[in-house]
């Protein structure tokens, strides 16, 4: 039996929301960083998960070609690790716009995961075949306490 749950995670609009620039969480390169707040919830959903981070946001992108991580991808993995997280992999690059589904599907296929949850802000037009296993976060407030109380209670059916 399968126990390991697997979170397919986007970052902006998931670990940040629209007032995280404002309030000074920046990346070392000046670009919107994480919100604790996003973060906290995050770290709730792999603890009740026993959760496997796997990044598919657009962050991870230059992070896969590179000896060594940029430095929004550093800055990252820390944040992770001050809440006892990590990133167990990455999805594919397809190389084009709005396959995000394709590569989140490579992924899943390849690793054979059945237990798993998709957590971003965009509905991706190739998003329909996921399902209940795609979970929209507002972007306003990024993930919360009521999003992960949502997202057990859905896995728990």
């Amino acid at each position: 039996m399968e126990t390991k749950f697997y979170i397919f995670l986007d970052v902006d609009g998931v670990l940040n929301n629209e007032k995280s620039y404002d309030e000074g969480y920046r990346t070392p390169d000046g670009f919107c960083g994480v919100d604790p707040i996003n973060l906290k919830a995050l770290a709730s959903l792999v603890n009740q998960t026993n959760g496997v981070l796997i990044l598919s946001s657009d962050w991870r992108i230059k992070d896969i070609y590179d000896a060594e991580d940029p430095i929004h991808m550093i800055y990252l993995r820390e944040q992770l690790a001050e809440y006892g997280m990590n990133l167990e992999g990455f999805t594919p690059d397809c190389g084009k716009r709005n396959c995000r589904g394709a590569e989140i599907a490579i992924s899943i296929k390849t690793r054979h995961i059945k237990n798993y949850v998709i957590l971003d802000d965009e509905r991706f037009s190739d998003f329909g075949q996921f399902g209940n296993h795609f979970y929209k976060v507002d972007w306003h407030t990024g993930l919360t306490m009521e999003d992960v109380n949502k997202i057990i209670d859905k896995e728990a059916k």
